[in-house]
Order: C-alpha cells, then structure tokens, then sequence
C-alpha cells in the first residue's frame, strides 16, 4: 500500500493518491488506485466570493422550504401531506439539509487537517475522511439534481412532446420486464464462460466484475480493436468465436430489439394520444 500527499502551492490544490496492490491466491494482481483532488482554498477573490453568495443563497432557500413545510403541517392539510408531491418534496427538502451538513463537515475536517500539516509538514496527515465527505456531497449533489429535473419534468407535462414519451415509456414498461430477463440471461452468460475459458491469462476477465465492466462499455458502443483482439490472441480459435458471438447478440441483436420495443410502444401512445 504507498500514499502520497503533492500539493501545488500555486493554484492550492492537494493531491491525494493512494495505490492498493494485493496477490490473489490465483496468481492474479489485483491493482486499486484512487487519485483524488482537494481545493484548500481559492486564488481567485471574485469566484470565492460568487461561490459564497451562491452558498448564502442555498441557505436561505433552504430555511424558507423548512418554514413553508411545517406551515403546511401546521394547517392540516393531510391530503398534501398524503400525497406524491409532498413526500417528493420531502426528499427535496431532506437532501438539501443533508447536502449542507457534507459541506460544512467536509470544509471543517479539510480545514483541521491543512492546520495539522501547517503545525508539522513531516507529519502523515490523513485526508481520507474530507474524501469520503466530499464523496457523499457529490453523491448527495447528484441525487438532489435528479429531484430537481423531476420537479421540473411536473411542470413540463402539459407539453405534448412530453406526455407523449410519458405515455410511450408506461406502455414500454410491459415489454421491458420480459427483455430485461431474457438480456439478463444472455449478458451473465458471457461473463460465466469468459472466466472458465480464458481465466487469468486475460485481464479482462480475471475476475467476475472486471468481464461485467468491459461487455458493458461493449454494450453501450465502447468498441475497440485492441480489446478483442486480445480475446483472440489469448485462444485464437475459440477468442474469434467469443468476441463475434459477443458482438453479434448482444450489441447488434438485442440492443436493435430494445429500440424497436420502444419505437413499438411510442406509435402506440402517439395513436393514443392523437386519438384522445
């Protein structure tokens, strides 16, 4: 295991590298790396203080929605309550607060460990926990961007594009349960039968997750030259096998019947729709 703490004192940005390598009892070297970034602080005045304002605001919306919800409560109105706007709204609000919390805890724990490393610069300073608060506050942040985009795709349901494809993806859900289980079966075993064929010897499929990664990034268009043609070099009649097998089912087949299940369920909620 070796970690390394750079920093750059010109733009102020920490580097915190860590490399985890472990021998598995199969022979296989199994490599971990994270390479994370932490901003001390800003250079730029005008960015900081934008940031800040941005930050104050943020607050501010928060304790109005807090003060707006228990308002609601207040009066009694159950039937908000009950519904699905109130507990989305409830998600809304929840993340926001805890959204915030991350960022004061991250900023505090960076803060305490920067004076740690003033006070002695030889010291081991660990920086892991600020990581893994700055990890929940871009999770945080993601999950409440998603709220946000659904609050707003309410808004924009009285368009007719926009019920258009509501429509298409209920009527699209009968048909994609019985797709997933077939997709399901067909893509593990893929996986299944690369790990007993080629084994070690082909990184891509040393382990179960490694194979799942790599026919996924295949599955959703990553196609390269240099990772089938190391299937192939690795057993070179069965590699080609493989790798056409691989390409031809489910890349091309049922990636072209998943389209047209769902171009299907979009001309039937647009006759549907036109019909209403």
């Amino acid at each position: 295991m070796l970690e390394f703490l750079l920093l750059n004192p010109g733009t102020n940005i920490l580097a915190v590298s860590s490399f985890f390598v472990e021998f598995l009892q199969t022979g296989q070297a199994t490599v971990k790396r994270s390479i994370d970034t932490i901003s001390l602080y800003t250079t730029e005045s005008f960015l900081h203080i934008f940031q800040g304002i941005c930050f104050v605001f943020f607050i501010a919306m928060v304790i109005f929605k807090i003060g707006e919800t228990i308002a609601y409560l207040v009066r009694g109105r159950c039937r908000y309550v009950c519904s699905f706007r109130c507990l989305l709204d409830f998600g809304h609000l929840a993340t926001s607060i805890l959204l915030l919390v991350s960022s004061f805890m991250k900023s505090y724990l960076t803060k305490m460990s920067v004076l740690r490393l003033d006070e002695n610069t030889f010291a081991h300073v660990n920086f892991e926990t600020p990581l893994l608060w700055a990890e929940v506050e871009n999770s945080l942040l993601a999950f409440l961007t998603f709220l946000t985009t659904f609050k707003r795709l309410q808004l924009t349901y009285f368009n007719f594009y926009t019920r258009l494809f509501s429509n298409a993806l209920r009527i699209w859900m009968h048909d994609l349960l019985s797709f997933c289980m077939v997709l399901s079966i067909i893509f593990l075993a893929f996986p299944h039968t690369g790990i007993l064929v080629f084994g070690p010897s082909i990184g891509r499929y040393a382990s179960f997750w490694r194979a799942f990664a790599f026919q996924l990034e295949i599955t959703l268009g990553k196609v390269k030259a240099r990772p089938i043609k190391e299937l192939a070099e690795g057993i070179p009649i069965f590699g080609h096998l493989f790798a056409v097998s691989l390409l031809f089912s489910i890349t091309i087949v049922l990636m072209n019947f998943f389209v047209s299940t769902l171009n299907d369920s979009l001309a039937e909620a647009k006759t549907v729709e036109i019909g209403e």
